[in-house]
């Protein structure tokens, strides 16, 4: 059976990576000069934990032979193909170092660039997964992760900008305006894989309204199919929104789960949805 890897950008849980033998690598985090593996050495519970405090961080592309140390586990273990799907080239070096790995196992693998970040990313490796489990092959994978590239949407608001002020992604000045007014902006991942901002509202609670309406315009009312809440440290937002979709949409099976920390350490509280094109869904 071929096993499906990621990176730990997915915002896939323990539990659900288990289930469908999921693989994955761990973003490198450094923290006050400490180094961490995302979602192996320190969790996304463990990070947030410490996201009130002044902390400084960097992030980095997993080495090669971090992507071999769960390549070849996967192999040892009995699969006899690899499909890869990473986080967007045009973000990290993540797809290069994944792709000189595959070339060194002894089993086919094929690496693919996801095009997309955080629970959509996630949403994409799920459904290749489920694939896999049930008896894909790795041709057929490749074919359907091409065929799906950019079927899934992902909108997030941010509650604050000096955390993406602090990258050099924002004037600090800027950012000090937009906080004193409470501005918030909505970010998208486009079809190049560039984050953009497709609006601001005035307050985060206005944000989380328009992406919930942008959500249920999506799916017709008793349409089928899949959405992810994401979000950090805004736990009871992520619930009660989750809860107004599944209500409202109760053909969509709605998910909560934790937005990765190799994004939030950059962006500060956030709150998103991730949700794949009905029509997916609709064709099985």
């Amino acid at each position: 059976m071929v096993t499906v890897v990621t990176d730990s950008v997915a915002c896939l849980s323990p539990e659900l990576r288990t289930r469908l033998g999921i693989a994955m690598v761990g973003i490198p985090m450094s923290l006050e000069g400490t180094q961490y593996r995302d979602g192996v050495d320190l969790t996304a519970a463990e990070f947030y934990a410490r996201m009130g405090e002044t902390i400084t961080h960097k992030t980095a592309a997993p080495s090669v032979g971090d992507w071999l140390d769960t390549l070849q586990p996967a192999v040892d273990a009995g699969a006899d193909g690899l499909l890869v799907l990473t986080l967007p080239r045009r973000l990290s070096s993540t797809f290069d170092s994944a792709r000189a790995a595959a070339r060194i196992v002894d089993v086919p693998a094929a690496v693919v660039d996801s095009m997309t970040v955080a629970a959509a990313q996630g949403l994409y490796v799920r459904r290749l997964a489920e694939d896999a489990a049930a008896g894909a092959t790795l041709d057929e994978l490749v074919q359907r992760a091409e065929q799906r590239r950019g079927r899934y949407r992902l909108e997030f608001v941010l509650d604050g900008l000096q955390r993406l002020a602090a990258t050099g992604r924002m004037p600090t000045t800027l950012a000090r305006f937009g906080d004193a007014i409470d501005v918030k902006p909505i970010l998208t991942i486009g079809a190049e894989a560039q984050i953009r901002t497709v609006g601001a509202v005035r307050g985060v609670q206005r944000g989380v309204e328009r992406i919930c309406r942008r959500v249920l315009d999506d799916f017709p009312e008793h349409a089928p199919g899949r959405a992810v809440v994401s979000h950090a440290l805004l736990d009871d937002s992520a619930r009660a929104l989750a809860q107004r979709l599944r209500s409202e949409r109760p053909g969509v099976e709605v998910d909560v789960a934790l937005f990765t920390p190799v994004m939030a350490a950059s962006t500060g509280p956030v709150i998103g949805v991730a949700w794949e094109d009905p029509a997916l869904t609709a064709s099985g």
